[in-house]
């Protein structure tokens, strides 16, 4: 129904929604800035940046096909989204400016985004339907 929705673990209460213009496919949590905020993935081809407590929608990253999967991180100081798109493509968007800065490419959709440290260094993590989980460094 377009809608991420955020609820209340112990009540079952629903307290607040977040809108897209299309199925939403992915969530994920955030402090950005001293603000806790929830970034969304939907086949709309956007990922979106919502503040959690206003409900309100900070800024949305365009470039993508439909999102199937979005992740943040911090690295070197920057807060990063992760996005994994329908188009078979990865991408990596500076949160700050809204900019994509780079992007990585599979044979097919691309399902799910992970960023983690390995020795010191960072990795995106993804799956695809091309039956294949990758690891790129950042």
């Amino acid at each position: 129904d377009e809608k991420a929705r955020m609820f209340d673990i112990k009540s079952c209460q629903m307290l607040k929604e977040f809108q897209h213009d299309g199925v939403v496919m992915s969530v994920c949590l955030a402090k950005i800035g001293g603000e806790e905020c929830l970034f969304t993935g939907s086949v709309d081809d956007k990922a979106r940046m919502f503040a959690v407590k206003r409900g309100k929608m900070m800024k949305e990253f365009h470039g993508n096909g439909a999102v199937y999967s979005v992740c943040v991180d911090q690295i070197n100081g920057e807060d990063y989204l992760f996005t994994g798109s329908l188009d078979g493509k990865a991408r990596m968007f500076n949160v700050s400016s809204g900019k994509m800065v780079k992007e990585w490419e599979h044979n097919c959709s691309v399902l799910s985004v992970c960023v983690g440290k390995i020795g010191g260094k960072d990795y995106l993590f993804t799956g695809s339907m091309d039956k294949k989980a990758r690891m790129f460094h950042i």
